[in-house]
């Protein structure tokens, strides 16, 4: 039994082994090598204005040989021919691919509906004025090239040329507002991005192609924060309709910078268009006000509920070829939703602590938070410690009675929560006696100032009762 158990594995994991690694062959002779890509799927075409656009819905593909105009077209694998036109056969092959079209040929005169065709034997025609094959399985349902391990697609293929991601620039959601520098809201990111053609040997071979997936990643001080996003990626193309939820039109009405094309990495346009629908699930993005533990389009209403706290950021967008080659570019940012506060002061003498006081922001309100301690502080040397919500700069302290005082902080710049002074009350002296008043001011990495309380309100700025 434990042969016959043995056996069975190995017959399972070699039948799984084969669906890997089986594809069908390239529709030029030598149909064992690689050709040449110059187009990709998911391309935006056209891009000439006042001409609707559209999804390139499979690869062009250039001979190796370079013939180009008057190259031999095959099938990639056994069929029947289902439709012939002037310029393109379209063949269904049963299985996986299922169906393929061969466009950009001149279709040979001996083809006829309905006829069984040999792969790599039968000749469809020859490659037209276009001067390349485009080749189109499944109405754009598939990639052709080679996709995650498990898909069949044209072999051998191999991509040895990075991606390029240039740029990127963000967004007011769905409005033509640019965000400079400070992030607020919900936030739309713009890459300019590309994937270079590739050779008969895989490497690039100048011009571009579309990338096969990009996506952003967030992180502060090293360790990602919040959820990547990555909606773009060209297994298979969405619906045209929603052309204009991956590709951006530049003001000269042209979907491509100098360099690639300008991808909305925010927006998924896989899923249902409804435009001008405000709740489309298409036209989506990145939240930097979202509330933990809720959706995209639910708010914190303070910086403590925020899934990105008020802080510097770095956004990273990575582009990907279909080998899982990659490129990123990396931008520094500061999100502010929020204005910043003190969240807690504490005086202490010798590791005894003297005075401690916390506060909170509801949105509408600052609160003093848990019991304070508030005991009188004679002559000798104190440690005033003050923890803002967030990073802050410029954060100064004065108390009245009291010379020059300096904060400082022994966390890095753009991330200083958290400052320290030590102050001392000379011994034989009454000129600080009485009730003191510490002011405390800071602004946040965006240049706001911290909340103040109303007369209405707890007061704001803690007294340092009698020495």
């Amino acid at each position: 039994m434990k042969q016959i158990k043995t056996i069975t594995v190995s017959l399972i994991l070699l039948l799984i082994m084969s669906s890997i690694v089986w594809g069908y062959q390239w529709p030029f002779d030598p149909f064992d090598k690689q050709h040449v890509i110059t187009g990709t799927l998911g391309e935006p075409r056209p891009v000439e204005p006042a001409v609707p656009e559209r999804f390139h819905k499979g690869v062009d593909i250039v001979d190796r040989g370079l013939i180009g105009e008057g190259a031999e077209v095959y099938p990639v694998a056994d069929g029947t021919i289902r439709k012939i036109e002037t310029d393109y056969i379209i063949i269904y092959h049963g299985g996986i691919p299922a169906k393929i079209e061969y466009i950009h040929i001149v279709v040979d005169s001996k083809r006829r509906k309905n006829e069984e065709v040999t792969k790599g034997v039968t000749p469809l025609g020859k490659v037209d004025g276009k001067r390349h094959l485009h080749f189109e399985e499944e109405d754009g349902i598939r990639n052709p090239l080679r996709t995650p391990i498990g898909l069949i697609g044209l072999e051998p293929f191999i991509d040895r040329a990075d991606p390029m991601v240039s740029g990127f620039d963000f967004w007011i959601d769905r409005t033509t507002t640019e965000l400079p520098d400070e992030l607020y809201g919900r936030v739309d990111i713009r890459a300019d991005a590309f994937d270079p053609r590739t050779d008969k040997d895989g490497y690039a071979a100048g011009a571009r192609n579309s990338i096969y997936r990009i996506g952003a990643d967030f992180l502060q001080n090293g360790v990602a924060v919040g959820d990547s996003i990555e909606h773009i990626r060209f297994i298979s193309v969405p619906a045209d309709i929603n052309f204009p939820r991956i590709y951006d039109k530049e003001i000269d009405n042209d979907t491509h910078s100098d360099t690639g094309y300008y991808y909305w990495v925010t927006n998924n346009p896989f899923a249902p268009y409804s435009a001008p629908n405000p709740e489309d699930t298409s036209n989506i993005w990145w939240n930097t006000k979202q509330r933990i533990d809720c959706g995209i389009a639910d708010d914190a209403r303070i910086n403590s509920e925020a899934k990105y706290n008020d802080g510097q950021y770095t956004i990273r967008v990575t582009g990907f070829d279909i080998n899982a080659r990659s490129n990123f570019y990396e931008k520094v940012r500061v999100i502010d939703n929020f204005r910043p506060l003190v969240q807690k002061v504490t005086i202490t003498k010798d590791s005894e602590t003297k005075y401690d006081r916390g506060w909170t922001f509801d949105g509408t309100y600052l609160n003093s938070t848990g019991s304070s301690i508030n005991e009188l502080l004679g002559s000798g040397t104190y440690t005033i410690t003050i923890l803002f919500n967030e990073p802050v700069t410029g954060a100064a302290l004065s108390i009245d009675t009291f010379d020059s005082i300096t904060l400082t902080s022994s966390e890095p710049a753009n991330n200083q929560k958290t400052f320290t002074v030590t102050l001392n009350i000379p011994s034989g002296s009454s000129f600080h006696d009485g009730k003191r008043t510490m002011t405390i001011s800071a602004f946040d990495l965006a240049g706001n100032q911290i909340l103040q309380l109303t007369s209405s309100d707890t007061q704001i700025n803690p007294a340092i009762p009698d020495f």
